[in-house]
């Protein structure tokens, strides 16, 4: 994602942050095409903690093998970032499986 090759248009989510202040006065809109490493800005939900509802979901346009998952936290007023998540994946987009092993390092 982060080389551009994933489109801005294969990236959605179930919400985002439309005005999230980060300072210095100002505010950002942190939708879905801000998911990428080492961007100025980040992907935001205003979920709550543990929602199972919250989600960021890449439409990769055809079968890949994955062989890793990289996330990154961002810093405005407050830091944001991920403790923990779920990875599923879906041929359809109605029937997804979730992954059942994941290994932190």
């Amino acid at each position: 994602m982060q080389d551009g090759r994933i489109l801005n248009s294969q990236l959605s989510s179930s919400s985002h942050f439309e005005h999230l202040i980060i300072g210095n006065g100002k505010n950002a809109n942190l939708k879905a095409e801000f998911a990428r490493l080492n961007n100025s800005l980040a992907w935001c939900s205003p979920a709550r903690r543990n929602s199972q509802s919250t989600f960021i979901e890449i439409d990769l346009n055809q079968e890949v093998n994955m062989s890793g998952i990289a996330t990154q936290g961002f810093r405005g007023i407050n830091a944001y970032y991920v403790k923990k998540y779920k990875v599923a994946y879906s041929k359809d987009r109605v029937a997804w499986k979730f992954l059942k092993k994941v290994t932190q390092y």
